[in-house]
């Protein structure tokens, strides 16, 4: 390339950079720090940045809102229709306007029914699981128990021995008449040959791909599917932090051990993450199918009754209104009256959640943090570890797991707990497709309570006085981390 041809290259990338950050300032007016880790990034690595703003930058250029915003019309229609007929089936169903609401709960049933029309529901039975060995020895004998469908929606699926396992036991159903769906998100699973599938495709599943990795859908690599999700005859669902890989059960060293907590749900609630599956089957199949889901026998079986924990299955993401999970954990946290406690792989929150938990903090609220030791993003640990040593001043402990802590939990006083797919990071609260199970109640929360004061006893306290050796070095680079965190 000669002196003319790079000096043309050169005047364009500035030229596009300088286009890029006002456009970054027009449209992320309303956050105005991703608007600044954007801007940073655009000015001190111009070609870098450039890439990097075509990939995971502008909700206008690469959400493509309307598309999105599509999709939130069709899920909220699908809904509504499926709710008419279960209320014609059944007159005493879960979903009724006079389904008895404790006070204590109120406003945050209130929350997720305004802006998400997340159903609360009474009649569930929840089985948690923490560790992956156990989830997948019950999820293999639920699929080899079905009887009419099983949908499948995971962000990775891994092609190893479990994960081809689970593939096969899914071909098997498939071939005795049980129709199986599976979903998985492209950009999780850039790693898993396609042939993976093939005895699926074989059996005559079906298998889909969420924002599949082509050039019409390749800037879109920054919002990705993070739910997982697998309904079962339309009366079990599960959900929660696990995918399906060898590195779940801590067979790879370097993260083992691998903490994790997962959900097995019986109950009315079942109905919502059957339709979070479809809406989500529709929006990746183009909803070519539209009408395929509409018997609600066959996918919204009738229940007898199953258990008694209170229950609400709130969806957030591009699709979704508002971000809805980070504003049940921002209510949480205000709530609160003795305890917070959250677990989380990676802890990079933004401005408002950081400062709800300064403000509990400060209020008297005893707040115990805990993350992983060990990670699979040494970057986001960084970062991590940055944030949680600035809340270190304010009171609030930190535990450090001996292990990769994949587990995302926040639970107050022994009375609500959430549990599911999204971590405490601005990913999640905003560019990531995420489900989490709110549960109300002492019985329940007393359960996960227990679990963290369990883990508690093997982790590690970081204290002040480690976070104030780090060198010179590692502050920079922390420095610099925090500027980029939104873009992580």
């Amino acid at each position: 390339m000669d002196l003319f041809s790079m000096n043309i290259w050169l005047v364009f990338i500035i030229g596009a950079n300088f286009i890029f950050v006002v456009f970054t300032l027009c449209i992320e007016r309303k956050n105005p720090t991703l608007a600044l880790s954007w801007i940073l990034t655009l000015t001190f690595l111009p070609v870098i940045g450039f890439v990097l703003y075509l990939l995971f930058g502008s909700n206008v250029l690469i959400r493509k809102k309307k598309t999105l915003d599509d999709k939130r019309h069709n899920d909220t229609q699908y809904m509504k229709k499926i709710m008419r007929k279960i209320e014609l089936r059944d007159e005493a169903n879960q979903f009724k306007e006079e389904v008895q609401i404790e006070s204590d709960y109120q406003q945050f049933v209130n929350l997720n029914l305004n802006i998400g029309k997340s159903h609360y529901t009474t009649d569930n039975d929840v089985d948690i699981f923490i560790t992956a060995k156990d989830k997948y020895r019950q999820l293999i004998q639920d699929i080899e128990n079905a009887k009419t469908s099983i949908h499948m929606l995971y962000f990775i699926i891994r092609n190893d021995r479990i994960g081809r396992m689970i593939i096969q036991v899914l071909a098997r159903k498939a071939r005795a008449g049980v129709k199986v769906r599976v979903l998985y998100d492209h950009a999780g699973c850039m790693l898993t040959p396609v042939n993976t599938f093939q005895p699926l495709l074989d059996s005559g599943a079906e298998v889909e791909r969420f924002f599949p990795m082509n050039v019409g859908n390749y800037l879109r690599i920054n919002f990705r599917n993070h739910r997982k999700i697998v309904v079962i005859d339309g009366a079990i669902g599960y959900l929660g932090g696990m995918n399906i890989g060898d590195e779940y059960m801590g067979l790879l060293q370097d993260n083992a051990p691998w903490r994790d907590t997962h959900l097995r749900i019986m109950g009315s609630s079942v109905y919502l993450l059957q339709m979070r599956f479809i809406d989500d089957w529709h929006f990746a199949t183009h909803y070519r199918y539209r009408n395929q889901f509409d018997d609600i026998e066959c996918f919204f079986p009738k229940f007898t009754k199953q258990g008694s924990t209170k229950m609400q299955i709130v969806s957030s993401g591009p699709d979704t209104m508002e971000e809805e999970i980070k504003w049940n954990f921002v209510k949480l946290i205000y709530t609160a009256k003795n305890y917070i406690y959250i677990q989380t792989p990676y802890f990079v929150p933004d401005d408002c959640f950081l400062e709800a938990l300064k403000i509990a903090a400060m209020s008297g609220i005893k707040i115990t943090i805990m993350a992983p030791s060990k990670t699979d993003n040494i970057i986001a640990h960084k970062v991590t570890i940055a944030y949680l040593g600035e809340l270190l001043s304010y009171g609030i402990e930190v535990f450090f797991y001996p292990g990769f802590l994949h587990a995302k939990m926040l639970l107050i006083d022994e009375e609500i707990v959430s549990i599911g797919s999204a971590n405490m990071d601005m990913r999640s609260f905003a560019l990531n497709f995420e489900v989490n199970a709110f549960m109300y109640g002492r019985s329940i929360s007393k359960r996960c309570a227990d679990i963290f004061r369990n883990d508690l006893r093997i982790a590690s306290r970081f204290t002040a006085e480690e976070y104030n050796k780090r060198g010179r070095l590692t502050r920079m680079q922390e420095g610099v981390y925090r500027l980029i965190a939104p873009l992580l």
